[in-house]
């Protein structure tokens, strides 16, 4: 299992120094965050893997992209979000995309929202699947309760019908 996620985080590592030299650098969740009256209204670059689910408002959706300090809301049109094949989730990593677009600490016509509103988005990793391997641990903990379980209903039973037969004395 560890070499995997060595591998995984090594695919990563590789997508995030090909973005970098590809963009020039970009702004992390963090950064757009503290320094968010500074960058209102600018023009940024900003990278992580897409979470969660596509949200669609007319022509247009929210998606959210999470890199290694936070999440930011990502308003685009349905357009450019086409090509986002995998949203992380418990089964998934996401694509790890690269959004070039304007900032905004309260977006004005979107109701005052912290945002960045897409003008491109490209994929710079595409996600995966992620296989889950079950502890073999749990899976005989699972069994001998199991097994402890039937034999405690067993004796119940038993216990119940031996005192059904036994006659009851009146006195």
């Amino acid at each position: 299992m560890k070499p995997k996620i060595f591998f995984v985080i090594l695919l990563v590592f590789i997508a995030a120094q090909t973005a970098q030299a590809q963009y020039g650098g970009w702004v992390t969740s963090q950064a757009l965050i503290k320094n968010a009256a500074e960058l209102d209204g600018e023009a940024v670059v900003f990278m992580g893997e897409v979470i969660g689910d596509l949200m669609p408002r007319g022509n247009f959706a929210w998606i959210n992209i999470q890199d290694d300090y936070g999440t930011i809301g990502v308003w685009a049109s349905l357009e450019l979000t086409k090509e986002i094949s995998y949203f992380g989730d418990y089964n998934h990593k996401g694509d790890i995309v690269a959004v070039e677009g304007t900032f905004f600490r309260a977006d004005p016509e979107l109701a005052g929202e912290f945002c960045i509103r897409a003008q491109n988005i490209r994929i710079v990793f595409p996600g995966f699947f992620i296989f889950h391997q079950v502890n073999s641990l749990k899976i005989k903990i699972v069994i001998v309760l199991s097994v402890l379980m039937i034999l405690l209903g067993g004796l119940k039973l038993f216990i119940f019908k031996t005192e059904k037969n036994i006659p009851s004395r009146k006195l």
